[in-house]
Parts: structure tokens; C-alpha cells; sequence
């Protein structure tokens, strides 16, 4: 695989540095997790669980998030456990990481200090709002984080912006600016590890954030103005259907005349109120009303393929059972399937890129709380296994 023989070490929680991590796990990189001693990563507290009964072995979010990792406890805050972690960057090409600024620094831990270790290493430094600036120390939750980097505002969703346009802001579901961020954090290591030479990354969240939002700031940079949820066309969009929503804005005139195909409705073809984009659009109201008729009769699915098949974009609102159970999501394999001691079977989505020469795999499931300590701190560092009793009882591991 393309990483293969890369070694890292993920010391982050959430989903931020280890989708970072997992980015990287998943083309073929050695990644070690190190978690607290008996909480371990707060995902695993987080849910979804199988039942809704919590366990921290059994979080949806952690085994995804952790697949093809091993899984090592170790405390920092203790003499021993700073050493130990150390000796761990001495073997590794890269470091992600998710603790407040200068955090890592108290402890000895800090870049300099462990560039002392290893000159090459590449350390991922994965915050809210950076390493610097008068608001690096600020706290903050994923909602916050939203907030500051406009998406609350202009990411709220085609079916927000058409039908609740006076609305307050929100947040987008499903941790999008977590993912988001994490991946730009994979994308600017795999670059560090391309230049071979040891440096210090600093990803700010906020600002990855700000680039999902080019658009927004497009706009305001070349306007003044301020993109709200306000409609900013005139036809088409998010159109309700029996049992939920499409969204089909036909813009070019050859796709009005795939969805007048699609429509069976032959005769407004020749209509000069919808001919051409500019007649829609100063017609759009009168469109609107058509559309709205046709769509309100018919399912979503049988809408989408009806105009797709036609040769006109749409799309349907889908729910996590629509996409899993999508004949294009199947014929593809994205769905995969882990076992997992006292859950059985568990489905998780694959990498969304296919390799043709080093397809991915599902090498591991996501490590249990301290699955590989001996493996890691006794066959790789060389600590005698007789240590391990003691370290668990002092809470190094």
C-alpha cells in the first residue's frame, strides 16, 4: 500500500486527528493510538451505540474512526509515561496531535524538544483556532468551531435555504467540520512526508473551516456583501415529493428538456415562458408551481431515476438508509463488515478512493482500550514484560 513501512503516532481524541490518523492508517500506515489509561479517546463515550447501551468498547464512532490502528494507554503526565512516550517518537515519521498550544511543551513533549529524538519527524498540531494568534488559547467545541468558520451560516443545506430562509444559523450534522479538518491535516502530512524533510504543521480548524466556505468568502471579497440563507435563485431547488425531497434546478436549457421528458409533459417544450434560462428564471415562480405539482406525486427515488435517466442532474435528500442501501453504493463495495468480540458482526463504509494496483483493505478493527501494549511497549521498545503489572498499577498504562 502507498504508505506502507510509515510509522505514526496519533495522540488525539474526537474525530479531528483520528481521522487524520485514519486517513493514513488506511493507505497502509503503521499507526499507533495512545490513549489515557482507563477512559481512554472521549469517542468512546460518545456513541452511537448498538441498543443505545453505552459501553466504550462498542461506539460506532470510535470503530470507524480507529479501524486498521493499534491501540496502546499511556499517561504523559506522569515522569514515566513522558519517557516512554519518547522513546515511542523515536521510531515514528510522524506525530498527530490535538492538544492546546503549549500543552505538549510543559510535559517536554513540545516539537523541539522531541525533534531532539528524531530530526525527520513530522508533528501534526491538530486546534480549534491555531498555534498563534490572541485567540489560540480560547476553548471550544465542534459547535463553536462551526460557528467561527461561517458554516453555520452558509453550509446549512439546499432544503434549509428553500424553505427556512428566515431561520436562525446552524450546525451541520455529522461532525462535518471535525472530518473536514482532519483531512486537511492527513493532506498536509502526506506533503511534509513527500518534501523528507522533519517539520511542524499547524492546522488550525477554524481556517479549515473557512476553505470548505470559499464560496462565502468569494463572494464577500469581490462584493462586500454578506451570503445569508436567502434564496439566491429563482427556480428549481428543493422540491418536497411523496416521501421527501429532490433537488432538481434545471438550468441549461437540454436539462429543462430531459425534465420535461421525464415529466411527460411534451407540450412545455414549446412553452416560451420556460424556453430558454433567462425565460425560467424571470418565470420562476410559475415553474415553481409546475415542478411542485409533478414532484408532490411521485417518491424520490423514482424521481431521481426517472430525470437522471433523461440526462438531468438531480439528486435526493438521502438517509443513511437510502445511501446504504443504494444500488450504486452496493455495486461498489463502499460497505464493509468487521467482527468484533461481544458485538459480532459490525458494518462500517470503506475509503472513498479505489487504488487499482494497492486496493485498500480493512487490515484491523478498531483496537480495544490498551489492546496492544505489550506488543508495542515490550516487542518494540524493548520494556521487559514483567514491567507492564507495575505500570498499570501506578497508572502509566
Amino acid at each position: 500500500m502507498p504508505l506502507t513501512g510509515v510509522q505514526v503516532v496519533e495522540f488525539a481524541e474526537g474525530i479531528a486527528g483520528p481521522y487524520a490518523a485514519k486517513v493514513l492508517a488506511d493507505m497502509g500506515a503503521d499507526v499507533i493510538k495512545v490513549e489515557p489509561p482507563f477512559r481512554g479517546d472521549r469517542s468512546r463515550h460518545a456513541g452511537p451505540f448498538p441498543g443505545h447501551e453505552p459501553h466504550p468498547e462498542h461506539s460506532g464512532q470510535f470503530l470507524y474512526l480507529n479501524t486498521n490502528k493499534l491501540g496502546v494507554t499511556l499517561d504523559v503526565n506522569q515522569a514515566t509515561g513522558a519517557e516512554l512516550f519518547a522513546q515511542l517518537i523515536t521510531r515514528a515519521d510522524v506525530l498527530i496531535e490535538d492538544c492546546e498550544p503549549g500543552w505538549l511543551a510543559v510535559r517536554g513533549l513540545g516539537y523541539d524538544d522531541l525533534r531532539q529524538h528524531r530530526d525527520t519527524l513530522v508533528m501534526t498540531s491538530l486546534t480549534r483556532f491555531g498555534q498563534d494568534g490572541p485567540e489560540s488559547a480560547y476553548k471550544g467545541y465542534p459547535l463553536t468551531t462551526s460557528h467561527a468558520g461561517v458554516e453555520a451560516y452558509s453550509l446549512p443545506g439546499r432544503l434549509s435555504l428553500d424553505m427556512f430562509p428566515d431561520r436562525p444559523p446552524v450546525q451541520t450534522g455529522g461532525g462535518l467540520g471535525e472530518y473536514d479538518s482532519g483531512l486537511c491535516a492527513a493532506v498536509a502530512t502526506l506533503g511534509a512526508l513527500f518534501s523528507g524533510v522533519g517539520q511542524h504543521l499547524d492546522v488550525s480548524q477554524q481556517e479549515a473551516l473557512m476553505n470548505i466556505n470559499r464560496p462565502t468568502l468569494a463572494h464577500y471579497f469581490a462584493t462586500g456583501g454578506i451570503v445569508s440563507r436567502q434564496r439566491g435563485y429563482e427556480f428549481g431547488g428543493a422540491l418536497p415529493c411523496r416521501d421527501g425531497y429532490v433537488l432538481c434546478r434545471p438550468i441549461e436549457d437540454n436539462h429543462w428538456q430531459a425534465v420535461v421528458r421525464a415529466m411527460e409533459r411534451p407540450e412545455l417544450a414549446e412553452d416560451e415562458r420556460f424556453d430558454t434560462r433567462q425565460a425560467r428564471t424571470a418565470n420562476g415562480a410559475a415553474l415553481n408551481e409546475l415542478l411542485l405539482a409533478w414532484t408532490m406525486q411521485h417518491d424520490k427515488i423514482e424521481l431521481y431515476e426517472r430525470v437522471a435517466a433523461e440526462g438531468a442532474p438531480i439528486g435526493y435528500f438521502a438517509t443513511a438508509e437510502d445511501v446504504v442501501e443504494a444500488r450504486q453504493i452496493q455495486a461498489r463495495g463502499f460497505i464493509v463488515s468487521s467482527d468484533y468480540p461481544e458485538l459480532g458482526e459490525v458494518k462500517l463504509p470503506s475509503a472513498p478512493y479505489q487504488f487499482s494496483r494497492t486496493p485498500w483493505q480493512l487490515r484491523r478493527p478498531a483496537p480495544r482500550l490498551g489492546q496492544h501494549n505489550t506488543e508495542v511497549w515490550c516487542k518494540r521498545l524493548g520494556l521487559a514484560i514483567t514491567e507492564l503489572p507495575r505500570l498499570r498499577r501506578t497508572g502509566v498504562i
